[in-house]
């Protein structure tokens, strides 16, 4: 009889214990989730919040020159790239390696601070190194979003200079060299060319461009004629950015000085441009 009383009393305080349980976890439940926490240090999260947003980019390329960054779409889809990359390491094999296709710029944040940017065959902001021996396809998709950014008509009328040779080559491949008086007129005629971005637009401008009728060539400062009669090239230099002008006015631009060759659309009408500086 007695074993009977102490069996039911505790089997009453396992019960009372489990019903404590559930009721402290109901009342945590309530007390923690649905409820807005409070940080009073405002000025501390609003200090490292303006730490990291950048407000301007100026990027600087190698053959593409300088182009500056405000849109805040553009930069919150650039710090989107960056936030996706895997960060490296190993500082030793993060080194960056100038090439010529290297990009480099200055972030300037929403404090008013300063940072610096190096794009190699890895990604350096400021002391933090991005991509590493497996972030090839990150460094990849980086640069080909900057490029994007770069392959506009404004940017590419710049290279319009004295210090970079321009060739216009026909579909017969006959080459004609142009001097400063022509560049200008390339450069102004340039200035006119809409960039195609609509999906739509851009199928159709692939399947209707019609026969290539000129290329226009852009070679680096430091490529050197052998003989300037004939327009040969050393072996080792290279057409740094191509526009390949079409039947029907679409020109695409090419830069050759890049891994991976990415083509940018644009719309206008160099034909006639071509046929006066190349038949006079």
């Amino acid at each position: 009889m007695m074993n009977f009383k102490n069996n039911k009393i505790i089997n009453v305080c396992i019960i009372f214990f489990i019903l404590n349980i559930i009721f402290i976890g109901v009342y945590l439940k309530k007390s923690i989730y649905n409820k807005v926490i409070v940080i009073e240090d405002k000025e501390q999260v609003l200090q490292y919040a303006s730490d990291s947003i950048p407000v301007k980019i100026d990027f600087h390329s190698k053959r593409w020159g300088k182009v500056i960054v405000t849109s805040n779409e553009t930069l919150k889809e650039f710090c989107n790239l960056v936030d996706s990359m895997p960060r490296n390491d190993n500082f030793y094999n993060s080194q960056m390696e100038t090439s010529s296709d290297e990009i480099t710029g200055t972030i300037q944040y929403l404090d008013g601070k300063k940072g610096t940017l190096c794009l190699g065959n890895n990604l350096r902001i400021n002391d933090v190194y991005y991509g590493g021996n497996y972030g090839a396809a990150y460094i990849n998709r980086l640069r080909n979003y900057i490029n994007d950014i770069f392959c506009t008509p404004s940017v590419l009328a710049e290279l319009m200079n004295d210090k970079n040779k321009i060739v216009i080559v026909d579909k017969y491949n006959n080459s004609n060299k142009c001097g400063s008086n022509d560049k200008t007129l390339i450069k102004n005629k340039i200035l006119e060319l809409k960039r195609i971005t609509d999906n739509t637009k851009l199928e159709k401008a692939i399947s209707d461009k019609g026969d290539l009728n000129y290329h226009i060539r852009i070679y680096n400062e430091d490529s050197v004629a052998i003989d300037q009669n004939t327009l040969d090239y050393e072996k080792d230099s290279y057409d740094v950015i191509s526009i390949d002008i079409y039947e029907n006015g679409y020109a695409v631009v090419r830069d050759y000085g890049n891994e991976i060759v990415n083509s940018f659309y644009m719309e206008g009408d160099l034909n006639n441009l071509c046929d006066r500086l190349f038949n006079r």
